[in-house]
């Protein structure tokens, strides 16, 4: 694999959860192209974010640090060093492609990319608007439909928010095109990110299926979800997850043609997603509808049709693509190479922490395949969990004193210990663009 230097092709897709896959068990058919890159690949049946929130995943995601680790939105101007920075300081060409406004330049996330297309190079170009808008609506006519969109805010929003909930990003195949257009032109071996939002709601609906009903309301009340309402935003929501999965199978097959350099793929998401499991949608909490993530490897003499079942987290993303190349990550890394997960028996089971929120907000987790602590700061209370038996987290077992939890609680404090005297980076309040600001308001993160 290290004898000639692949292309790093990293997939991320917002909120999608790992029970949605049908390489993860799902019964309908929404991931056939990625349950096939599954099956030519790895398949990391136990992956979580170490944040459920796009601005804790990517911490951890493009630096290996534990979110608590970097106080403030976004990213240091300069330390810890990012994946883009490292991989170009080993001649990598780099480019990133979303419109996420967590994850714009405006919060540090270009460090390291040649080339960065976010939010505000979509909404500040004029002409790239009217391109991209002409194109949609002539989609639209030539299909004889009109977009709607299901959105859980309270209240019906006015004309003018309408208009930002359904200009708040660029469609998936938007960024793939950019995308291809950039990787035509590489001679280098590259690194290329795109973020798909395709998946985060507002969900646009793409087609009419029996249970999709179409009537007038077009936003649904939070809270106020009758089974019907709710099964048919788990089929938008499902029906994304295919356009995205039918988008990644064309851009991975147009990227092979391009570059005689083999290619690895990896695909995850920041975090999973809510359906009223606890009464609600989107919040970040520390169960697995939100911290269970997908992570497939393939290509590059990767081993083909193989799945593990160590816990593994974001923060191991940079080790082991720094080591597909030969090269170390640095000291500053809490994640460690998956690489040797390849070669069975070889890396032993370990526990993910997952660590998140400010200061008194904080939220610590530590997991294995069967159990689950959970501590929040503010109130001082436990949980734990039974994943065997109790899956989906609803009977809180928590005893003072038991032996199994508190040994897990002795091994949080050691990861927390060790994560907050490794290492704190701090990132410096700067002037955030209106693009960026519209659209977390548009997404409900701002009021």
């Amino acid at each position: 694999m290290r004898e000639k230097r692949p292309n790093i092709v990293l997939l991320t897709i917002d909120c999608l959860r790992a029970d949605h896959l049908g390489c993860m068990g799902y019964k309908h058919r929404t991931t056939p192209f990625i349950d096939e890159l599954a099956k030519k690949g790895v398949l990391f049946k136990s992956a979580y974010t170490n944040g459920p929130g796009t601005r804790f995943a990517l911490k951890s995601m493009f630096c290996s640090v534990y979110p608590t680790q970097i106080k403030g939105l976004g990213l240091p101007l300069d330390h810890p060093p990012t994946l883009a920075e490292l991989l170009k300081s080993c001649g990598y060409s780099t480019a990133g492609f979303h419109t996420n406004g967590y994850l714009s330049s405006s919060f540090n996330y270009d460090r390291g990319f040649d080339v960065f297309y976010d939010i505000d190079m979509w909404k500040s170009s004029f002409f790239d608007r009217i391109i991209i808008e002409t194109r949609r609506l002539l989609s639209d006519f030539s299909r004889n439909r009109l977009h709607k969109t299901i959105m859980f805010r309270r209240g019906v929003p006015h004309l003018w928010r309408d208009f930002k909930f359904l200009n708040k990003s660029l469609y998936g195949d938007e960024l793939t095109g950019k995308a291809l257009r950039w990787v035509k032109k590489q001679g280098n071996p590259f690194f290329l990110w795109i973020h798909f939002m395709d998946v985060h709601h507002p969900y646009l609906i793409r087609k009419q299926g029996p249970k999709i009903k179409r009537n007038d309301r077009n936003y649904l009340t939070e809270g106020k979800f009758t089974e019907d309402e709710l099964e048919e935003l788990i089929d938008i929501y499902d029906d994304q997850i295919r356009y995205v999965d039918t988008l990644i199978e064309q851009f991975l097959g147009e990227v092979s043609g391009f570059s005689s350099r083999e290619t690895v793929s990896i695909i995850t998401s920041d975090h999973g997603e809510q359906f009223m499991e606890r009464g609600g949608f989107h919040t970040a909490v520390p169960y697995q509808e939100m911290v269970h993530v997908p992570l497939i490897m393939a290509g590059n003499g990767m081993p083909e049709d193989m799945e593990i079942d160590t816990p593994v987290s974001h923060i191991d993303l940079v080790p082991t693509v720094m080591d597909m190349i030969g090269h170390q990550a640095g000291w500053w890394a809490e994640g460690r190479s998956l690489l040797p997960c390849f070669e069975k028996g070889t890396m032993r089971n370990k526990m993910v922490f997952i660590n998140y929120g400010e200061e008194k907000k904080e939220v610590r987790a530590i997991l294995d395949n069967e159990k689950k602590l959970v501590f929040e700061v503010k109130s001082g209370t436990w949980e734990f969990y039974d994943l065997v038996s109790d899956p989906f987290e609803r009977n809180n077992l928590y005893e003072e004193g038991d032996a199994v939890q508190e040994e897990m609680k002795r091994k949080m404090e050691e990861k927390n210990y060790a994560a907050k005297s490794k290492a704190s980076y701090m990132v410096k309040e700067t002037d955030v663009s209106k693009h960026v600001v519209d659209q977390l308001k548009a997404l409900g993160y701002l009021d």
